[in-house]
């Protein structure tokens, strides 16, 4: 060790002595000799230098990636640890479950000392490769230690007294170990600051727990509306004084509901009531009523949703057409005539994917849809249900990326009576067994865990569940449709993802083209989102400019259809006349994206481009008609741009010639 470490030999140092060379553990603590035992029967030479360096390079980063939000935390407490300095020196240790140290900091007069020692970020502190310690006994036991001195098993530690508490996860496992050293001489005054010292490390478990319950709560938000939007029934979520919170997609298809329109409205205007929703449920908890400016019979069931505190907080009101009553599975986009005819594009390369599409639906095989994010994988799954034998079926949409972990069991499989504390007293049935009968769309497949790939494969090998709680298991009938936005055989060989259930989804594989690998395409879905606009803002955009037309054409689109759809919805908002300007697309990666479009010392204007484009077209096809459905635009605006291009002659009985 070096010079600043060595410490005088307390008394201790012979007990310690004696262990060494007799194995005689007389007058040791109990915590202290099990350690010693267990660190002897480990093989640890106690006149070793210790400390392994277990975690060097991309593996420390990337434990320190994981633990980066601890390491804020910590941070943040700096201050309370600088009140004891002038006490004793202090270091703070942070280490990982394994004993990895991932954070040091403290008093300069320890640090510097620590300098020429061999504990760093990355060493281990694991009793198994460092012997007796506090933060070795405290992951041990996973409770606080203290470590005094010659109480250390490796006489490379004798300079120091530290004192460890486990820090612990909102799940109760452990996260870590803040440990706090000083100087050997400071054993007593550490002892005295103990309290002070639990009293941050309680502080900072407790913004652990309240990080941690944060982050639930979005998952199972994320969760809920994921359910909650793709439920075959026609649903709608009001508050406890009946004004409509949100309308999940089977309503807004069905209904006509524009949710923008009804958002805040309530519910006892939209659908003609005479009593408020917060009164139903304590007469009927169905009744009968008709959507206002129609006459078309609906039942209403009003379902109130309590707080812990068995409060009602808010309605679910399920809405079912009466004509459909002996059938109450319904599904989005039902009744249209051609369930491919909402996928939009012209594309060779997209039409083979429809047409792929079209055929794989009428089979009862499962199918892997691959694509960017973006490219409407949904759109798609949704059709293929539509088109299949389990059209009548529900459609049962899971979004992998939300279902949280202690839910997956329940909110999968379901429950019996009694399965559980706070379980339903009805029981509760699951996804899987809801999909019955129809589709299972299964969103981000790869982000679902492991244990719960491996519950979904048996499952699908089996078509059989076992709700939990119950004994006897269900038969199921349904068609599996999953979605990734990753190269799953990637995952696998990462250990990611089960080579077997891979297999078993891989049946039909659609891959989805990006929006890059299909330009053709962007004017047909341009003038579609722009009538979806119109409607929802209720303005009337004929379309947009050239040089909108030129910066869609150039751009990347990294985000897809969606992304073209988000700014074509941005834009319309800004959009003042019956075009979409550049201008309209300011705030957008587009926008951002516009200087490339005419580049430093060329002369190729968008004016110029445009003429090329056109000659362009007429030499490809030979007729007016198919050069304009070529570039996205009607035969009467082709003749415009024509006769407004034509600033010479020349150009005009050029491109006139070819039309004759």
């Amino acid at each position: 060790m070096a010079p600043q470490l060595v410490t005088r030999k307390s008394d201790f140092f012979r007990v310690w002595k004696k262990f060494v060379e007799r194995g005689v553990s007389d007058n040791v603590p109990e915590t202290i000799r099990n350690s010693w035992l267990r660190s002897r029967n480990a093989g640890l030479n106690p006149l070793d230098i210790c400390l392994t360096k277990t975690l060097i390079g991309p593996a420390l980063q990337n434990e320190l990636n994981s633990s980066i939000d601890f390491h804020h935390l910590l941070a943040a407490h700096h201050l309370d640890f600088e009140k004891h300095y002038a006490e004793l020196p202090l270091a703070v240790f942070f280490t990982n479950p394994d004993g990895d140290i991932l954070s040091i900091q403290g008093n300069d007069l320890i640090l510097k000392s620590l300098d020429v020692s061999p504990l760093g970020i990355g060493s281990s502190m694991s009793e198994a490769l460092s012997g007796t310690s506090a933060p070795a006994i405290s992951l041990m036991e996973k409770q606080p230690a203290i470590v005094i001195g010659e109480e250390h098993y490796f006489q490379g530690f004798h300079w120091a007294s530290c004192f460890a508490t486990p820090i612990f996860s909102e799940d109760g496992s452990v996260q870590g170990v803040l440990d706090f050293s000083t100087l050997c001489k400071f054993g007593e005054k550490l002892k005295q600051i103990i309290p002070s010292l639990m009293r941050i490390a309680n502080s900072l478990q407790f913004e652990i727990y309240v990080k941690d319950k944060l982050e639930q709560i979005k998952f199972h938000e994320a969760y809920f509306e994921s359910t909650f939007d793709y439920a075959k029934n026609m649903l709608i979520m009001a508050d406890t004084e009946g004004r409509i919170l949100n309308v999940n997609v089977a309503a807004q298809s069905h209904l006509k509901l524009n949710i923008a329109m009804v958002k805040k409205q309530y519910v006892s205007k939209i659908f003609a009531l005479t009593t408020p929703v917060n009164e139903m449920t304590k007469q009927t908890a169905r009744v009968s009523c008709f959507q206002a400016g129609t006459r078309a019979p609906l039942i209403m069931e009003t379902i109130p949703i309590f707080d812990i505190f068995g409060r009602e907080k808010a309605y679910l009101i399920k809405i079912t057409k009466t004509a459909a009553i002996s059938n109450p599975v319904t599904s989005i986009h039902q009744n249209d005539i051609d369930p491919f005819g909402r996928l939009i594009g012209k594309s060779k390369l997209f039409q083979n994917l429809v047409n792929r599409a079209a055929q794989s639906a009428s089979s009862s095989s499962s199918i892997l849809l691959e694509g960017e994010t973006g490219t409407g994988k949904e759109l798609l799954a949704h059709a293929i249900h539509q088109a299949s034998r389990y059209a009548n079926g529900p459609f049962i949409a899971i979004n992998c990326s939300a279902i949280p972990n202690d839910l997956v069991e329940s909110e999968l499989f379901g429950y019996d009576n009694g399965a559980f504390t706070g379980a339903c007293r009805h029981g509760q049935i699951g996804k899987f067994e809801l999909a019955s009968g129809g589709t299972l769309f299964l969103d981000e497949i790869h982000t679902m865990a492991l244990p719960t790939q491996m519950k979904l494969l048996r499952v699908l090998e089996e078509r059989k569940l076992t709700r939990v709680g119950a004994k006897q298991p269900i038969e199921l009938h349904f068609r599996v449709i999953a979605a990734t936005s990753k190269h799953l055989p990637d995952e696998i060989d990462r250990g990611h993802f089960l080579a077997a259930l891979f297999y078993r989804l891989n049946v039909v594989n659609l891959r989805l083209p990006n929006l890059n690998e299909r330009k053709d395409d962007i004017p047909y879905l341009v003038s579609d989102f722009i009538n979806q606009m119109n409607s929802k803002f209720d303005k009337q955009i004929l379309g947009v400019s050239p040089d909108v037309e030129q910066l869609f054409e150039s751009y990347s689109w990294p985000g897809n259809v969606r992304e073209l759809k988000n700014s074509i919805e941005s834009a319309s908002i800004f959009c003042t006349t019956y075009q979409i300007v550049v201008e309209d697309l300011e705030g957008s990666c587009i926008f951002e994206f516009r200087q490339p479009v005419k580049e430093k010392g060329s002369d190729q204007t968008i004016k110029t481009v445009t003429k090329q484009m056109i000659d362009e077209a007429l030499e490809r096809f030979g007729n007016a008609k198919a050069a304009a459905e070529h570039l996205g635009i009607p035969k009467s605006t082709f003749y415009r741009r024509l006769k407004t291009l034509g600033e010479n002659n020349s150009f005009v009985d050029k491109t006139v010639g070819r039309l004759k």
